[in-house]
């Protein structure tokens, strides 16, 4: 009797969501010191669950021809609604050496080829691993697309 009602718990059990597909819009340089230099990614993040997700956390690591740049987190909590792309964006910091590696590469190209991947930590701590990868237009990459 009691594995029947513990089978019939676990039926009402909502499945673990499908992890977001997440795109990169564009990088903004916010700060540059001495000491470091601060971006903010604008990112699509599309849902495809038939419900709303609640991000709680979001972290981010942005590679640039193979290259780590930068890492970003989510400042504050998200919600995601059901089918459909949220811009959310991300604060991140580096430090001024790859931001000077990521600048000669895009001196030397026409475009660059780039890897984001993370966790997003959605309702109930459940965490939905994404990675996106692509190239872009150099100038595209510290810049709004035009």
């Amino acid at each position: 009797m009691a594995l029947l009602a513990l089978l019939a718990g676990c039926a009402a059990l909502p499945p673990k969501p499908l992890p977001p597909r997440v795109t990169l819009e564009s990088v903004r340089m916010t700060r540059f010191t001495a000491a470091d230099a601060r971006f903010t990614l604008a990112l699509a993040v599309h849902n495809p669950n038939a419900y709303d997700l609640a991000v709680n956390a979001l972290d981010a690591r942005l590679a640039v021809e193979g290259e780590p740049l930068l890492a970003a987190a989510l400042a504050a909590p998200a919600v995601l609604v059901a089918g459909t792309v949220t811009r959310v964006e991300v604060e991140a910091r580096t430090t001024l050496g790859a931001v000077a590696v990521a600048l000669d590469r895009l001196a030397r190209q026409p475009a660059v080829r780039y890897e984001l991947t993370g966790t997003a930590i959605v309702q109930d701590g459940v965490r939905l691993p994404f990675a996106r990868s692509g190239e872009l237009p150099a100038g595209d990459l510290l810049g709004p697309r035009r």
